[in-house]
């Protein structure tokens, strides 16, 4: 398994695992082994990672091949409910705005938004584009919502000075200024 979050609780790691013959699925694992057996959440034969609990512990955002192509869906844990398709042109790495009202994932170089309600049921907004940028898989979402963390590309980071790290604060407001 390739754990990806811990629960709001923290009594469990969410991963993904590869089963021979039937794709990736999403694992649910107690943080200590008296606590229970492993979960396989959203068994089917399609692709699943990233798996992300929701702030508030009800929803599971994840990335699926269910619809062809890497989509961002969310999923009632620890269900019965309903699944959500929130990408509409495909996407990947799901993150979640710590208050729970925006969902966050990467379609290739762009970065996405949608704003979410998760109560009484989910439902979700369509997707707004961010920003466009070149940068590597991993991210990271501050509290707001408003500041990214993000790892640049190797090939575009070797072109300048492999030792500095540059930090944009306002991602929002520079993007706004650059792009009238």
């Amino acid at each position: 398994m390739l754990p990806s979050a811990v629960s709001p609780d923290g009594m469990h790691v969410i991963g993904a695992t590869r089963q021979i013959g039937d794709g990736e699925s999403v694992v649910l694992l107690p943080m200590e082994a008296s606590s229970g057996k492993p979960q396989l959440l959203y068994p089917t034969r399609f692709l699943k990672t990233n798996p992300i609990f929701s702030p508030d512990g009800r929803w599971i955002a994840y990335t699926s091949s269910d619809s062809g192509r890497s989509d961002v869906f969310v999923s009632a844990y620890p269900g019965p409910g309903a699944t959500v398709q929130v990408s509409s042109e495909g996407g990947t790495m799901p993150r979640w705005r710590r208050d729970g009202a925006e969902l966050f994932y990467r379609n290739g170089g762009k970065m996405m938004a949608v704003k979410v309600e998760t109560r009484p049921t989910f439902s979700a907004s369509r997707p707004e584009l961010l920003f466009e940028a070149t940068y590597g898989n991993g991210y990271d979402v501050a509290p707001d919502g408003k500041r990214f963390l993000m790892v640049k590309n190797l090939a575009v980071a070797n072109a300048g000075d492999p030792n500095q790290l540059n930090v944009v604060l306002n991602g929002r407001e520079d993007l706004k200024a650059r792009v009238p």
